[in-house]
């Protein structure tokens, strides 16, 4: 039910992911797929222009495509559009795999990582993803502590807002956001940034480091 939905996935994030998902899936299909179709009727019949099967199609595709990741001087371009690739998508993911998906121009090979024993299941991984961003993309997250990956985000604005509790006068609270702006032109925080708490190290250690010297 939604309401235990809402109490179980508070503070993790997946819902306002969720949210995001749903209104630029809302968006795309009325200023882009419908227009299209509307355009073609000899190919979609209007029983499948529906937002609801979009919804459906759009979600398969996230959750059974693969996305070939970008070479490291290619960061600032767009990620790879999505592949469906029969049969690929049959193994299931472990933050502990023992394969791991290679690309090449012509084909696709799964690749043990290390031995395998007779009749134990081939695991890939589907990148290093937390557990709300496993169950965002995919419904499921693993039993702690198995995911080596999954960490602990703390909202930035949440930063901010605890250091405005410290402070007293109007002057102070102003000298304080003025620093808030200062670091988001830094682009060191944003309103809808997260910090980045794993296991064993802060993943986005300069970003909080700077954060607390400017705010305090």
């Amino acid at each position: 039910p939604e309401e235990e939905r809402r109490r179980l996935l508070q503070g993790t994030g997946v819902p306002e992911a969720v949210e995001k998902d749903l209104a630029n899936i809302r968006s795309e299909y009325y200023s882009i797929v419908l227009p299209f179709m509307e355009t073609h009727p000899d190919l979609f019949s209007p029983r499948v222009r529906s937002l609801e099967l979009y919804r459906q199609l759009v979600a398969l595709v996230m959750a059974y495509s693969f996305q070939e990741p970008l070479e490291e001087e290619e960061d600032e371009k767009e990620p790879n559009s999505p592949l469906m690739v029969p049969a690929a998508d049959i193994l299931n993911h472990l933050a502990n795999h023992n394969a791991n998906l290679e690309y090449s121009p012509n084909c696709l090979r799964m690749v043990a990582t290390q031995p395998i024993p007779k009749g134990h299941e081939i695991f890939n991984t589907y990148g290093q993803m937390a557990n709300w961003q496993l169950i965002h993309m995919y419904g499921f997250v693993e039993p702690y502590p198995d995911n080596t990956d999954d960490t602990a985000d703390i909202q930035m604005v949440t930063v901010r807002e605890a250091a405005l509790q410290g402070t007293k006068a109007e002057a102070e609270k102003l000298l304080l956001y003025e620093r808030w702006d200062f670091l988001c032109k830094l682009e060191m925080v944003g309103e809808e940034g997260a910090f980045v708490i794993g296991r064993e190290e802060i993943l986005t250690e300069e970003e909080l480091t700077s954060t607390l010297k400017v705010l305090c």
